[in-house]
């Protein structure tokens, strides 16, 4: 039975729940990330995080920081467990974690970075009437049919072939549900964002993220980084800051870098890094395994894993 290589995916935006870093193992400490986070957002995060409410965790500002401690926490956990990634991706502020993942960037640096994009996020988009929308049932090519007549809407991520999310002007997104409806969409769903992010909508925020960035120090990847901006890998540092730094007014690839570590890496078995099973969701009609990690939380819970590890290795 030959080891199968492996895919760590940090779920981004939409993976917060209260409670989560209950979830966390005991012997996992994230007390300094929390006391920097709090420090630099001057929000009660750890407190949120614990008792809600859920209103309140929705807010980017709280979330984003949470969400990127929780993600990187469990990379670091499993990591440590014995059971080592090939490749590591980041969906949406998931990305943050992944960069901490791959040795791009301390987990502290990973708590600012968040913090900066949310509070940046939020002042770009303080007078917009920006909006993203999931659109389930529909793949790419439905999508980008649908808004080829509107120049004020464009495709923000591609999870699956079968759910796309669009952004844009408000008006033009809702002029456009019809459209999506009779091309076979299940279902048109708001995420509550404060705007149309991952869009060209989103430049002011990105002059902003690189004159941050301009000095910060990106380190090349200890392991495959996929970026999914585009699908591909990187190891070189100053690409990987090239690439998110593309990744504020780009879609999110999640479909093709999935792909990619299925073509040209062989990878076969993806674990979820983060609160609940959002991405294990999206990979459901690949040819990878999807396990979410949190149900693995001590250590005979990292038996279990590796257990169902080798039985997945086992059978192919």
């Amino acid at each position: 039975m030959r080891a199968m290589n492996k895919l760590f995916v940090f779920p981004g935006y939409g993976s917060q729940l209260v409670g989560m870093f209950d979830a966390l193992p005991h012997d996992v400490s994230i007390v300094r990330l929390t006391d920097a986070a709090e420090a630099h957002s001057g929000l009660e995060i750890t407190k949120i995080v614990n008792n809600g409410p859920e209103s309140a965790l929705s807010d980017i500002r709280v979330a984003y920081p949470a969400i990127v401690i929780n993600d990187a926490a469990w990379g670091k956990y499993i990591s440590v467990s014995g059971i080592e990634p090939a490749a590591v991706c980041g969906y949406g502020v998931g990305d943050v974690a992944a960069l901490a993942a791959a040795g791009v960037i301390t987990m502290g640096a990973a708590v600012t970075l968040a913090d900066f994009l949310a509070k940046t996020y939020v002042h770009a988009t303080a007078d917009s009437d920006g909006v993203m929308k999931t659109i389930v049932g529909l793949d790419e090519q439905a999508v980008s049919e649908v808004i080829a007549e509107s120049s004020h809407v464009w495709i923000s991520a591609v999870n699956s072939p079968r759910q796309v999310v669009v952004s844009g002007v408000e008006s033009a997104v809702l002029a456009l549900e019809p459209a999506f409806e009779s091309a076979g969409a299940r279902r048109v769903m708001k995420i509550n964002v404060p705007g149309a992010l991952y869009s060209p909508l989103m430049a002011q925020a990105q002059e902003q993220l690189a004159a941050y960035l301009d000095k910060a120090d990106f380190r090349d990847a200890e392991v495959d980084y996929i970026s999914c901006v585009d699908g591909r890998v990187y190891r070189d540092g100053l690409e990987i800051k090239k690439k998110f730094i593309e990744s504020i007014t780009s879609p999110i690839q999640f479909q093709q870098a999935v792909a990619t570590a299925i073509d040209d890496l062989s990878v076969k078995i993806a674990l979820e890094c983060g609160a609940g099973s959002l991405l294990c969701g999206h990979l459901a009609h690949t040819d990878i395994s999807a396990i979410p990690v949190t149900q693995y939380s001590d250590e005979a819970g990292v038996e279990l894993l590796k257990n169902r590890i080798e039985s997945i290795e086992a059978r192919v």
